[in-house]
């Protein structure tokens, strides 16, 4: 079992500057889950959330796009950069696992979600 801290947009660690302060405060390392849906509502860049958890120090993904009327939709349907995205992850030393996090109004079909698996997965196989 690993116990992370995941950045929720309501709460103090949906802020770069919190998460900084929170490793620093630890003293050891901390575990983190990167959701990229809440960093965009807490109105954060998701790359700066990055940064400040340490790519080394995220153990898990909350993976989703954004289009300019939804800050919640497949990946592979808005204009994130997943690839900047995975590239800065794998360069920094992640090791962890993702899901595609999207509720129920986010898609229609189940079809999508295996969409959006595919869309993630071509783009990290275009990285190697």
């Amino acid at each position: 079992m690993t116990l992370a801290q995941e950045n929720v947009e309501r709460c103090q660690c949906g802020q770069p500057e919190a998460l900084r302060q929170l490793r620093e405060y630890a003293g050891r390392p901390v575990r983190f889950v990167l959701d990229l849906k809440q960093a965009r509502r807490a109105g954060a860049d998701p790359f700066a959330i990055v940064d400040a958890m340490g790519p080394e120090n995220i153990c898990h993904l909350h993976l989703s796009d954004e289009t300019e009327g939804s800050s919640c939709v497949p990946p592979g349907r808005g204009s994130f950069d997943f690839a900047r995205l995975l590239r800065t992850l794998r360069d920094g030393g992640f090791a962890g696992s993702a899901v595609i996090e999207l509720y129920r109004g986010d898609f229609g079909q189940p079809d999508e979600l295996r969409e959006a698996m595919l869309a993630v997965q071509k783009i990290q196989q275009s990285l190697a």
